[in-house]
């Protein structure tokens, strides 16, 4: 007969970090709703064709006047969460680039003039606020992603940084 492990066993051996990532996934994905709704908000008003022609801002924000401290640490590790995740965003949205933006104000409404959304998070008025405009620079031959940084490889014009790199691994054999 098989023999069963005692309750959390299975953690044991296994570093604390990947279970606190495991976490906070619920978090990321339920992110990644409102800025796939946002996003086909923006397609059909013909802002964007293709998620990887988007460039997304996201605002984290309180928007209860009668914030407690909780409130205020809680909006704190959401956006610290945010900025943890920022590099991996762009993969996870299926968009070209993503921007945490400093909070909601007049000059980030003016700077990233786009569609907006809410998204529910845990206690009172905590939010995210999600933008959406033409990503930068131009499209990268090879992965079709926007990047800034496509054209400036004289070796590879026509592909962008990401791509340039893996090309020189191939080319070098690795």
């Amino acid at each position: 007969l098989a023999t069963f492990t005692k309750p959390g066993a299975l953690r044991e051996g296994i570093p604390s970090r990947v279970f606190m990532r495991l976490e906070s996934w619920p978090q990321l994905i339920a992110v990644r709703d409102e800025v796939l709704k946002v996003l086909e908000a923006a397609r059909q008003q013909k802002l964007i064709r293709s998620g990887l022609e988007a460039r997304v801002g996201l605002e984290v924000f309180n928007s209860d006047p009668l914030e407690s401290s909780n409130d205020v640490a809680e909006l704190a590790r959401f956006r610290s969460l945010l900025e943890e995740y920022q590099a991996f965003l762009p993969a996870l949205f299926i968009v070209s680039q993503v921007e945490i933006l400093p909070g909601v104000s007049a000059a980030s409404n003016a700077r990233l003039r786009g569609f907006s959304g809410s998204i529910a998070r845990e206690g009172r008025g905590l939010g995210l606020r999600v933008l959406v405009q033409k990503a930068r620079g131009q499209k990268c031959a090879r992965c079709w992603n926007y990047s800034e940084q496509v054209g400036k490889d004289e070796r590879y014009p026509e592909v962008c940084e990401r791509c340039s790199a893996a090309l020189r691994e191939i080319e070098n054999g690795q």
